[in-house]
């Protein structure tokens, strides 16, 4: 397909979101493996566990580690909504991939939406961490920086399906 003289690579922008969406998928497993290993066993320790202040363990465990830190305020420990991050995590990646293949603007702008609150929620997990919980999570921080790739990438897509429209 041609845009402004441009070839526009698809393929490769698919490659992209499949590789990112796979590795975030694999970090929330991951995740959720470690939760319920803690909650299996207390003194377990997740191997991103490298030092007091870098553990992994410690931030999934906490409060924050379950709907964002947010549901169990709102509606309480047990609330069927306060599911755990990864699990959030792992929809979202499932969503993002899926989406993905579907041609059109409706498709692009489900994916840029999904995005910007992925950022949005990144952000807000991000200063928990730093601030709140004082700790630095290996497996945390590595997905948001794959939800700003994911983020970059859907904006781009989006613009381009937007600029072909007007074209």
């Amino acid at each position: 397909m041609e845009c402004g003289g441009r070839r526009w690579r698809g393929g490769a922008a698919m490659a992209a979101r499949a590789a990112l969406c796979l590795a975030g998928a694999a970090l929330s497993l991951y995740a959720l493996h470690v939760e319920h290993a803690i909650a299996r066993d207390p003194a377990y320790r997740a191997a991103c566990d490298l030092g007091p202040a870098v553990s992994c363990t410690r931030v999934f465990a906490s409060r924050w580690g379950r709907g964002l830190g947010l549901v169990e305020g709102l509606l309480g420990r047990d609330s069927v909504a306060n599911v755990p991050n990864g699990a959030i995590g792992l929809l979202f990646y499932l969503l993002q991939g899926l989406l993905g293949a579907v041609p059109g603007r409706g498709a692009a702008a489900a994916l840029l939406g999904t995005s910007v609150a992925s950022a949005v929620a990144s952000l807000w997990l991000a200063g928990v961490l730093a601030f709140g919980l004082q700790d630095f999570c290996l497996v945390c921080v590595t997905t948001y920086l794959l939800n700003a790739a994911l983020l970059a990438l859907n904006w781009r897509h989006w613009r381009r399906l937007r600029h072909l429209k007007t074209a």
